[in-house]
């Protein structure tokens, strides 16, 4: 999943993908309201599921967003 909202966040920002550092905020990475929910948008349709929009902003770094994802949204637990 870090590698999948790395490019996602790449696609959004037009940053490169190698520059992007999922240990950084999603602010300092040059995402807004808009394109975030468009990262959002494409990590709901990975999954197959609805996310709440407060978690991106809860888990503000890749790493911490993917970590919340693998440990929630994954067969048979919804959140």
């Amino acid at each position: 999943m870090v590698s999948f909202i790395c490019r996602a966040v790449a696609d959004e920002t037009g940053v490169d993908v190698h520059s992007i550092d999922p240990a950084a905020e999603f602010a300092v990475l040059g995402l807004d309201s808009v394109n975030s929910m468009a990262v959002l948008d494409q990590v709901e349709t990975q999954l197959g599921m609805a996310v709440d929009p407060l978690h991106f902003w809860n888990f503000p770094t890749i790493d911490a967003f993917s970590a919340f994802l693998a440990d929630t949204h994954r067969p048979g637990n919804e959140t």
